[in-house]
């Protein structure tokens, strides 16, 4: 079975007072051949997680993955939420 694919795209990047950037992203799922919007993040550059894994805090929001598999890349002490293609069961690209 061949893997989910979640889509983000930048929608809005300014540089921020503190440093880095605020970004903000829509995500996207393919449903019935049509690509449909599942929701919005944002995050700050300066001390983040990459933006894959901010997508997946959205995934787990809206139910498309499973605590289990959020938790899965995670370090002891990180809490989970890092995109590892190697070891999650689905793919996060970005438009």
């Amino acid at each position: 079975m061949a893997k989910p694919i979640f889509y983000y795209k930048i929608i809005k990047s300014r540089r921020s007072k503190f440093g880095g950037t605020d970004e903000t992203a829509e995500v996207y799922e393919v449903k019935n051949k049509q690509i449909v919007k599942i929701g919005e993040t944002s995050w700050a550059t300066r001390g983040y997680k990459g933006a894959e894994g901010e997508i997946m805090d959205v995934l787990l929001k809206h139910k498309k993955i499973s605590q289990d598999e959020y938790d899965k890349s995670a370090n002891k002490n990180s809490g989970g939420g890092y995109y590892r293609r190697d070891l999650n069961n689905f793919v996060i690209k970005e438009l």
